[in-house]
């Protein structure tokens, strides 16, 4: 029960932290990608811990998973709007453009299934979904360091 309210915690203050960046502009798109990124990757974290536990709430479980959705919709948000001004990019930042893309859209794959074994069975599919988190983690933390290489 600790571990998890420190996980949520925990993420509760890297989207606080997220939020509260200047909205003058001030941050680059790419900087606000990233921090979307790694508050996704944090996010996924705090769900696999949640399913370690053979008893855990599945209430809180798929308010983790609405909250994960609502930054994938930033990230995808944000994208579009780089993309839109993106214009004069190198081949090598192109390439890695496109593999954020990618990697964005394999996010939003992985957490639309999340979603449906969640509504299917939480508790039967707890391995699964663990697995999913897991990998979502993953895939943001691989997501952040194209990022890296396309910041300046």
């Amino acid at each position: 029960m600790n571990k998890t309210l420190t996980l949520m915690t925990m993420a509760l203050a890297a989207t606080m932290a997220t939020a509260t960046e200047p909205a003058s502009g001030s941050a680059s798109p790419l900087r606000e990608l990233m921090s979307e990124a790694k508050a996704f990757e944090m996010q996924a974290r705090e769900a696999s811990q949640m399913l370690k536990n053979k008893k855990f709430d599945v209430t809180a479980l798929q308010q983790a998973l609405d909250r994960k959705g609502e930054t994938l919709g930033k990230l995808q948000s944000l994208a579009a709007s780089y993309e839109a001004g993106a214009a004069n990019l190198t081949p090598a930042q192109q390439k890695d453009w496109e593999a954020v893309k990618t990697k964005i859209k394999l996010l939003e794959i992985f957490h639309g299934t999340k979603n449906e074994l969640v509504a299917q069975d939480a508790n039967r599919n707890r391995g699964l979904l663990r697995a999913h988190a897991q990998g979502l983690a993953l895939r943001a933390g691989a997501l952040q360091k194209t990022l890296q290489r396309l910041n300046p």
